[in-house]
């Protein structure tokens, strides 16, 4: 089964939980603030699959905990009375700033493995295929940059710059 980016997204949000942007209740709806800005946040996020699959999930995660987190930062803990209701708000901070911490572990740790088992791929390994010299086409006779005697920069090697 392939899983679409919808889907992905769709995921992390419900790991998160959305809230209503004017009420800050808990929504399912798609009008959520971490709903409505996921897609900017899964953008900003692109280059980590350049690093290792997941990240790029994993980061956008974490976007969505912070935005809830400044959404529901000015709740405060208040009872009613001596006997009465007992509202601890700030319980719902505590439970995003361990899923923060606890999310920020997992990716440090993804990316220490990605780490290791990319160290000396990319450019650093040899190249394998270069472009064929070519004579240069007349009537218009360029340089030709490929020409293993220029080191690739003919206009600086050159012995006749154009």
């Amino acid at each position: 089964m392939v899983v679409t980016v919808a889907q992905v997204k769709s995921v992390v949000i419900g790991r998160v939980g959305d809230i209503d942007p004017t009420t800050l209740d808990p929504t399912t709806l798609n009008t959520g603030l971490l709903a409505t800005q996921v897609d900017l946040w899964w953008e900003m996020y692109a280059d980590k699959d350049l690093i290792g699959p997941r990240l790029r999930e994993l980061y956008t995660q974490l976007e969505c905990i912070d935005a809830k987190k400044a959404a529901l930062m000015h709740l405060v803990d208040f009872q009613e009375g001596t006997t009465g209701l007992n509202v601890k708000q700030s319980q719902k901070i505590a439970a995003l700033d361990s899923m923060r911490t606890n999310l920020k572990a997992k990716i440090d740790g993804l990316e220490k493995l990605y780490a290791k088992t990319q160290r000396g791929a990319g450019s650093l390994l040899p190249i394998e295929k270069t472009a064929p010299v070519v004579p240069p086409v007349v009537p218009f006779p360029t340089l030709d940059q490929n020409d293993p005697r220029y080191a690739g920069d003919a206009y600086i090697r050159s012995p006749n710059p154009i």
